[in-house]
C-alpha cells in the first residue's frame, strides 16, 4: 500500500473523530505534498514522483506546525506548492532546500535556497491542530489538541511518514514539546544545542525552529538554522 493510500484512510479516520467533536467541517488535512501538473490556475497539483523521492531520502523532513489558516475542508497535500511566491512558504522551501542539500562544511546560502519550491526534494507538512483556524492560535490550545488526537497524529507521523527530520515550527517550544510528549513518548532525545535534539537510536532529529511567520529576518530564521544543524552534524558525522 502506498504512503498516500494510508493517509487516504487515515483521512476517513480523522473525519470520523473529528465529528465527535462536531468539527468535521474545519478539518484540514496535510501530509506528504504533492508534486505534480499544476491545474485550477496553478492553486492545486496532480500526484507526481513525490513518494519515490521521499522513499529514497536519506532526510526525510516532515514540517510540523501548529494549525492551518482559515482552511476549512482543504487537503494540503493537493496545493499548489510549487506556484507559491508568498514569504511564508518561501522561508519554508528555503529550509527544505537548505535542509536537503547541507554538509558538515557547506550549505547554501539563503539566495540559492530562497525561491519556489524545488519539487527535486520532497515537501512534507503535519499541522497538530488539524481544526482550521484564524490566524494566531494559543499554545495552550495547541496542547489541548495534540493531547485529544494524539493517536492518529502519531500514526501519521511514526506509522505512515517516517520522517528522520522534524522541523518543530514556533510555539515557544511547544511544537517540540509535542513530538516529545505524545508521538515520540518512547525515545530520548540528547539536546546538541538550542536548535537540535536528537535520538541516535533511531537517527531521529527534532529541529526547535521558529515558525515561517516570525517576526525576524528570512537570513536570520535560515542561517541560524543551518548553523545549529552543521554543528549537529559535526558532533554526530553518521547521522544522515
Amino acid at each position: 500500500m502506498s504512503i498516500h493510500d494510508k493517509e487516504d484512510i487515515l483521512y476517513k479516520e480523522f473525519i470520523e473523530h473529528f465529528k465527535s467533536y462536531s468539527e468535521e467541517d474545519s478539518l484540514c488535512f496535510d501530509g506528504l505534498c504533492y508534486n505534480g501538473e499544476l491545474y485550477n490556475e496553478d492553486r492545486n497539483c496532480k500526484k507526481g514522483n513525490e513518494e519515490e523521492l521521499w522513499e529514497r531520502s536519506k532526510r526525510r523532513i516532515l514540517f510540523l506546525m501548529k494549525d492551518p489558516n482559515n482552511n476549512p475542508g482543504q487537503d494540503y497535500r493537493e496545493w499548489g506548492w510549487s506556484s507559491f511566491t508568498h514569504s511564508t512558504f518561501k522561508i519554508m522551501f528555503a529550509w527544505l532546500k537548505g535542509l536537503s542539500t547541507i554538509t558538515k562544511t557547506d550549505y547554501l546560502v539563503l539566495e540559492q535556497a530562497y525561491q519556489k519550491y524545488d519539487t527535486a526534494y520532497p515537501l512534507a507538512i503535519l499541522n497538530i491542530k488539524k481544526a482550521s483556524g484564524l490566524s494566531n492560535v494559543t499554545n495552550i490550545k495547541i496542547w489541548e489538541y495534540a493531547e485529544r488526537d494524539h493517536v492518529l497524529l502519531r500514526k501519521q507521523i511514526r506509522d505512515i511518514l517516517q520522517p528522520n527530520i522534524i522541523v518543530c515550527g514556533g510555539g515557544s517550544g511547544t511544537v517540540i514539546e509535542v513530538a516529545k510528549t505524545f508521538v515520540y513518548n518512547d525515545l530520548d532525545f540528547i539536546q546538541v544545542n538550542s536548535w537540535c535534539y536528537y535520538n541516535s537510536e533511531n537517527n531521529i532529529l527534532l529541529i526547535d525552529s521558529w515558525h515561517p511567520t516570525a517576526r525576524l529576518s528570512h537570513s536570520q530564521k535560515y542561517d541560524n538554522m543551518m548553523k545549529h544543524v552543521q554543528e549537529f552534524m559535526n558532533l554526530y558525522p553518521n547521522a544522515f
